[in-house]
């Protein structure tokens, strides 16, 4: 049970990597030089995949090393491992939507706080890190990858961010 549970993970690590290599693959290249907005999105999905393949390798070749052995009282079921990483997946898949309705800003801050209370932080350490972290990607990936921010369709604060 405990190695299905780990090929389980694992070929969710590589089917998730894989759809980001596909978005990733699909986002414009910038200017003539190799360094645009897709690069970071390209190395995350290949360093994902990567290391899905390299823990499938220690899973079917090399036994013992990967650590699958689970002591009597840690027994992880199917059900608890997708009690646990559910709420992430959903939040991934809210903040996809997010982003559409009102922009990377606003969709990254909500995901951040959603995500940021799932792990029971503090509602202040939740607000200041959701703050600091969105104002960070905003700058690093919009303004300063150039990478396109789609207007929301329901909230669009594209007009106020033009700094």
């Amino acid at each position: 049970m405990d190695r299905k549970i780990d090929f389980i993970t694992v070929l969710l690590a590589l089917v998730v990597g894989l759809v980001f290599l596909w978005q990733a693959w699909a986002i414009p290249v910038g200017a003539s030089d190799s360094i645009g907005p897709r690069l970071v999105p390209l190395i995350i999905a290949m360093s994902a995949i990567g290391l899905a393949g390299v823990q499938l390798y220690f899973d079917f070749h090399a036994d013992g090393v990967a650590g699958t052995e689970l002591a009597g009282d840690d027994h992880i079921s199917i059900r608890s491992l997708f009690l646990q990483a559910g709420p992430l997946i959903l939040a991934a898949v809210l903040y996809g939507q997010m982003m559409v309705w009102f922009g990377y800003l606003v969709a990254t801050f909500v995901a951040a706080l959603l995500v940021f209370r799932l792990y029971a932080n503090s509602l202040a350490l939740t607000l200041v890190n959701s703050t600091a972290g969105s104002l960070i990607f905003y700058i690093a990936f919009i303004k300063g990858m150039g990478i396109y921010d789609p207007p929301g369709t329901i909230l669009d604060i594209s007009g106020f961010l033009t700094w």
